[in-house]
């Protein structure tokens, strides 16, 4: 039974995100509403009074029947948007919206049902990976936050425009990572963000200013990153805190210090430490110290703390457990059958009003326990390669965001029919546990690391490589033996693809999930991707030569193809093959963003361009191709800042120098 019906909404928000939709989407199609058939189906999820937007919906609970609506989870959207890894993907606080970060840079805002369709773009300012963003509450989503690699938080704001012309503040910088962002329960203008460097910060967004909030020390007393905060429901004066350490400490944040005093608490400040008593014994050995830490942390209204370490599994501790010598080693469950090993910040939450426990795996599956008996209730394919971030609705138990390796984060719902196969669950579980940790450290290095060493190489021109840094003298050969550039007179491709997939294709593209490799070949990718990194160059190469004779359009569709079909898992493949495969998409990306100057689609070169500097910095065609997007879109600004990096990196580039003259001239016509 309804009782406010949801009116048609005319503020600011919509009005504003309505054009961007439109030529994003081409979607002429009314605004899609809430299907109420649906939620009375969830009825014995839901509660008996659930407010949803600006509706409130009166739904009976009869029985507690809730496996069900767990294990008839299915793939319902892709959002298709990104250019790169989608790290982080959260619900605004009625469920009404989504935001997305990526490695592109960049931020995305979603519809929060129906069609999930995009509803915009912001171009945040970022020059490394964004690792968090979240909508700043009480500002109807026209105002965020974002952290991520290059150190910095950055806040947005489009109140008074459109998304693609928000304006971007820099409100922190540190040369060292920032992770996480979580608003203060009850001031929305505070938030706190997670940092490597081991300090939680506290920012006020009415002063533009932060504070240290807390320095994270181990348990031997020496400073650790921290990774991740959840603040206790019942009791917001109550944070828990994990990192670097395997401890998740909890503090009461009326011990911190104030702004008129400032004090950073440390690790004796903590009213309490939960570890399981067996990850305490592991951690006397010194491999212990550097392997075991905590990736993610979730804190319920029970006041259950659920912890997900790394290279071991998820923890549930009673949050009301208080001990004389203030650390409690005796969990109430323990979640096992995923992998966590490749990654630093995979997320772990509760979900269907707390009765359930989900995270990512590297596998590439999401998995979903029952929180009372440990048994797993549901696996689903969350993407190609690994699932980082987890993002349960704020108010159905049936719907689930997640994203990870893939440049897209994925939307699951509560479906008619049972789609948990125990079986294929079994197996995946199998395979994980057969998996030796160890077999991870002989895995080539992370690709984003190969180009930042590349770039340093680059500037250093055969010098020594930086302290703690062996790189042997066949990847040295391999990355400067001759390999031609890629031809800057041509462009790259963008994948613009964020309508709605059909339900057949989505299954079609995971129903292999689960499909055996080869046990006898080292490399069981190695022939497939080989193929497709011919094929790939072959159509760049004639994806060239329809943009020299100015057919941009076709040369465009060449572009995202060749792009298309290098979606490929490196963990599987010689290192070689890897970096051929990053020299290709690297030159097509560069190759797109010319094809999208020539169309002047500022926002999607960009884009493109932004994927590449994230991986090399010292890219001086990404450089100049950023800077003539920017020139393009008006940012002169940003544009001299770019064009000054690629003129110092070569002087008698012709064509930078140039355009670096034009920007001064009308920065100086505008003083």
């Amino acid at each position: 039974q309804v009782l406010n019906e949801r009116t048609s909404q005319t503020t600011h928000m919509e009005e504003s995100m309505a054009h961007e939709e439109h030529t994003e989407n081409n979607d002429t199609t009314p605004q899609s509403t809430f299907n109420l058939t649906k939620l009375v189906g969830m009825r014995d999820l839901l509660g008996p009074r659930t407010r949803i937007g600006k509706r409130t919906v009166l739904i009976e609970r009869p029985v507690k029947r809730r496996s069900p609506f767990i294990q008839n989870l299915a793939l319902k959207q892709k959002l298709r948007k990104h250019r790169g890894c989608v790290n982080t993907i959260q619900w605004n606080d009625d469920g009404s919206r989504i935001i997305t970060g990526s490695d592109d840079c960049m931020v995305n805002i979603w519809k929060g049902y129906g069609d999930y369709a995009l509803q915009g773009t912001i171009n945040t300012g970022h020059h490394r990976n964004i690792f968090s963003a979240r909508f700043i509450p009480g500002t109807n989503d026209t105002k965020g936050v974002s952290c991520g690699m290059d150190g910095e938080v950055r806040m947005f704001d489009f109140t008074d425009s459109t998304p693609s012309a928000a304006r971007t503040t820099e409100l922190f910088s540190n040369r060292l990572m920032a992770y996480k962002i979580w608003f203060l329960p009850e001031d929305s203008n505070s938030f706190l963000t997670t940092h490597q460097d081991g300090v939680v910060r506290q920012f006020d967004l009415r002063q533009k200013n932060s504070r240290p909030f807390l320095q994270m020390l181990s348990a031997r007393n020496k400073k650790v990153s921290v990774n991740c905060i959840a603040f206790c429901p019942l009791n917001p004066n109550l944070l828990v805190v994990g990192g670097g350490d395997i401890y998740a400490h909890l503090y009461d944040i009326r011990a911190t210090s104030s702004v008129e005093s400032p004090r950073t608490i440390v690790i004796d400040d903590a009213i309490q430490r939960y570890c399981p008593g067996t990850l305490e014994e592991k951690s006397e050995s010194s491999r212990a110290v550097n392997d075991y830490y905590i990736s993610g942390i979730d804190f319920n209204d029970q006041k259950e703390i659920l912890i997900n370490y790394t290279r071991e599994d998820v923890y549930l501790f009673d949050g009301n457990t208080f001990t004389s010598d203030g650390i409690s080693n005796v969990p109430k469950q323990r979640f096992v059958g995923r992998r966590n090993v490749q990654t630093f910040l995979k997320e772990v939450a509760f979900m269907g009003d707390s009765q359930y426990v989900v995270t990512g795996s590297d596998c590439g599956n999401v998995f979903i326990w029952n929180k009372d008996d440990a048994k797993i209730c549901q696996v689903l394919k969350g993407d190609k390669r690994i699932v980082n971030g987890v993002s349960p609705h704020p108010h159905l138990p049936g719907v689930l965001a997640t994203c990870g390796i893939d440049s897209e984060g994925k939307i699951f719902e509560s479906t008619d029919e049972n789609t948990f196969q125990s079986e294929k669950a079994h197996k995946v579980i199998t395979e994980n546990e057969e998996v030796d940790d160890d077999d991870y450290d002989e895995e080539p290095m992370d690709l984003i690391q190969l180009f930042q060493i590349l770039a340093q190489l680059r500037r250093r021109q055969g010098a020594n490589v930086p302290e703690g840094r062996t790189i042997p003298e066949d990847v040295i050969n391999m990355l400067f033996g001759g390999q031609s550039e890629p031809d800057s007179s041509e462009p790259e491709n963008h994948d613009e693809s964020s309508e709605p997939s059909s339900q057949d294709e989505i299954q079609d593209e995971f129903q292999d999930e689960f499909q055996d490799e080869n046990p006898d070949s080292e490399f069981p990718d190695q022939e497939e991707s080989e193929a497709r990194l011919e094929e790939s160059n072959r159509l760049r190469s004639e994806a060239n030569r329809e943009f020299r004779e100015n057919n941009y359009d076709t040369s465009l569709e060449l572009y995202n193809t060749a792009i298309d079909i290098l979606e490929i898992s490196s963990l599987k493949l010689k290192p070689e093959t890897q970096l051929e495969i990053e020299k290709t998409r690297t030159a097509c990306l560069l190759n797109r963003a010319a094809v999208y100057l020539q169309q002047k689609k500022w926002d999607l070169a960009l884009q493109d361009c932004n994927v590449v500097l994230v991986q090399d910095e010292f890219n001086l065609k990404g450089l100049y191709r950023r800077a003539s997007a920017y020139y393009g879109s008006g940012k002169l600004e940003e544009a001299l800042v770019d064009l000054e990096k690629a003129g110092n990196l070569n002087p008698e580039d012709s064509s930078v120098q140039k355009l670096l003259q034009t920007v001064r001239t009308k920065l100086e016509e505008k003083k």
